[in-house]
């Protein structure tokens, strides 16, 4: 028992087993957080995989949570353990002597990059919309979390020209969700016939 507890206090003490290597970063209490929302991510995950194989039929949507719920628990037990982190330096730096540096979680976009289009192709088959008139939608919203992880590691002023962008294939997403599906009819269980946020 005693090694067990043992055991299970080293790997949560992560901030130890795994010490930062930037000036900014997380605290014992947000890695512990970190711990409490992979616990939750990882119970969800396994819950709907158990439900995958008792149910006799596989729905997609089913498919489709267990592989964001599985992602987002590599990702928060990344967080968790101190590790998907990279120590940039600050651009501003006002207060600090000598040169400071930031965590940023790549292993957060990666969690972003790979849920984000599911969550949209959620969004478009649970209205019914035509998939054939989202890939861009997809793409476009990858770019956005490529576009901003490469603003926050670039040291320079040249970050805000990636974050601009990122703005503007945003743009994209949220006008493909409101006006461009409103223009497009088509057969929806939701009883709407255009748009997935605009009803006729």
């Amino acid at each position: 028992m005693s090694d067990a507890s043992s055991f299970a206090s080293e790997v949560l003490n992560s901030m130890g087993s795994n010490p930062p290597d930037a000036n900014l970063h997380q605290s014992v209490h947000s890695t512990d957080w970190m711990w409490t929302v992979f616990s939750i991510m990882l119970l969800a995950d396994l819950l709907w995989v158990f439900w995958t194989f008792k149910s006799p039929r596989n729905y997609l949507f089913h498919q489709l949570s267990i592989i964001i719920l599985t992602v987002s628990s590599v990702a928060y037990f990344s967080m968790a353990s101190n590790l998907g982190r990279a120590p940039p330096p600050v651009e501003f730096n006002r207060s600090h002597e000598g040169p400071l540096t930031r965590d940023v979680w790549y292993v957060r976009y990666i969690q972003w990059v790979v849920n984000a289009p599911i969550e949209l192709l959620l969004i478009f088959i649970g209205t019914g919309f035509p998939l054939g008139n989202t890939f861009t939608t997809w793409f476009m919203a990858d770019a956005a979390i490529i576009l901003c992880l490469v603003g926050s590691l670039v040291k320079s002023t040249y970050k805000w020209g990636y974050y601009t962008m990122a703005v503007c294939a945003l743009f994209y997403v949220f006008g493909s969700l409101l006006f461009s599906t409103g223009r497009k009819p088509f057969p929806s269980p939701t009883g709407r016939t255009r748009g997935p946020f605009i009803a006729t």
